[in-house]
C-alpha cells in the first residue's frame, strides 16, 4: 500500500534489556492494531510523504515496557476532529471508504493488554499515534 501510494515507510525497532522481561501478547491481535495505525498512516500522508514505525524500551506507571508509535508526514487531525477518533463507526473518509471501527478496535486491543494509546497530531505536520506495552517479568510487573 505506501508504495502504491508513493510513501516510504521506515521500521526501527529495540530489544528489550531488562533480563528476564518479555512482551506476552497476543499476536494476532497486535498485528491487527499495528496494521490498523500504519494503515490511517499511510492513507493520511501524501505522495513522497513518510511514515515511521518505531518501538523502543519506555518505562511507565512504574512498569518496564515498550511504546510503539507510528508517525506520519499527512496533514495532521483537525482540534474540532481529534476528541471523537477513537469511538466506534466514527470516521472522515468518504461513505464506503472507512468503516470507522480501526482506531475504537485499536484502543480496545491496547486496553486489553493493560497498555495505553496516545495520539499526538499537528495540523498540516502530521501525527504520532503512540501505544505501550507492558512487559512481563520486569521491575513492577504483576
Amino acid at each position: 500500500m505506501a508504495r502504491a501510494r508513493g510513501v516510504r515507510l521506515s521500521f526501527e525497532r529495540c530489544e528489550i534489556g531488562q533480563p528476564g522481561a518479555a512482551l506476552v501478547v497476543c499476536v494476532q491481535e497486535i498485528e491487527t492494531a499495528l496494521l490498523n495505525l500504519l494503515s490511517n498512516a499511510i492513507a493520511a500522508t501524501p505522495a513522497g510523504g513518510q511514515v515511521w514505525l518505531r518501538a523502543k524500551e519506555v518505562g511507565q506507571l512504574e512498569r518496564d515496557g515498550v511504546q510503539i508509535s507510528v508517525t506520519d508526514t499527512g496533514k495532521g487531525i483537525p482540534d474540532d476532529v481529534l476528541p471523537w477518533i477513537f469511538d466506534p463507526f466514527f470516521t472522515t473518509k468518504p461513505p464506503g471508504e472507512g468503516t470507522g471501527l480501526g482506531l475504537s478496535l485499536t484502543r480496545r486491543i491496547v486496553d486489553s493488554h493493560g497498555g495505553t494509546i496516545h495520539v499526538k497530531s499537528k495540523n498540516g505536520e502530521g501525527t504520532t499515534v503512540e501505544l505501550w506495552l507492558p512487559a512481563e517479568g520486569a521491575r513492577g510487573s504483576q
